[in-house]
């Protein structure tokens, strides 16, 4: 699975870009702030990537922080009938910060009018993420300690579909039960076992 592409950017556009990487390109669909954002056509840029994998292709989409990536992928996971493309629209509109203030301030009319979320779609992620919000500036970055082995594993329980807070708790507790210094395959494998 790809979570990470680093390469000199090809092509832009402001919903999609192009990355060589070792001369292989990547098509990435980006937000409008993450083409704002991008070095010039020719420098090199690191994106954290989403993959998509549907029966007739795989989509990447691509967020230049962890954590924006992540805020993607709760607001897809657990949002009922918003997808990736509907997720990429509302973070091209709005921005994380601002989504983030009006779930927080539960503002119905910031959300509704985005193109495509009806007053329905915008109370519904209102009331899917709202209980998140409060967890999210800690959860979306692992402890500050933790060693990237452990952030990592973190990250992988979160693409697997765990929630950030549930993926945490595994991993901080297996990587206390091994201790220090084991891989993250390791970690990962236990961590699941214990999960079931």
């Amino acid at each position: 699975m790809i979570v990470s592409l680093e390469g000199i950017l090809r092509e832009q556009s402001p919903l999609h870009c192009a990355l060589d990487v070792q001369g292989v390109g990547y098509g990435v669909h980006i937000p409008l702030t993450v083409n704002e954002k991008l070095p010039p056509i020719g420098q090199k840029v690191l994106l954290h990537i989403h993959p998509v994998h549907r029966a007739d292709a795989q989509e990447l989409y691509g967020f230049l922080e962890r954590e924006d990536r992540q805020f993607f992928q709760l607001l897809i996971q657990r949002v009922s009938g918003v997808g990736p493309r509907m997720g990429l629209a509302i973070l091209s509109r709005l921005g994380k910060q601002a989504l983030q203030q009006a779930i927080a301030q539960r503002n119905i009319r910031a959300l509704s009018q985005i193109p495509g979320i009806g007053k329905k779609t915008a109370e519904r992620i209102i009331v899917e993420l709202s209980d998140a919000m409060q967890k999210l500036e800690p959860s979306l970055t692992p402890p500050s300690g933790a060693s990237s082995h452990v952030r990592d594993a973190i990250e992988a329980l979160v693409t697997l579909g765990y929630k950030t807070p549930d993926a945490e708790k595994v991993i901080l507790k297996t990587s206390q039960l091994l201790g220090e210094g084991v891989s993250t395959e390791v970690l990962l494998r236990q961590a699941l076992k214990e999960s079931r």
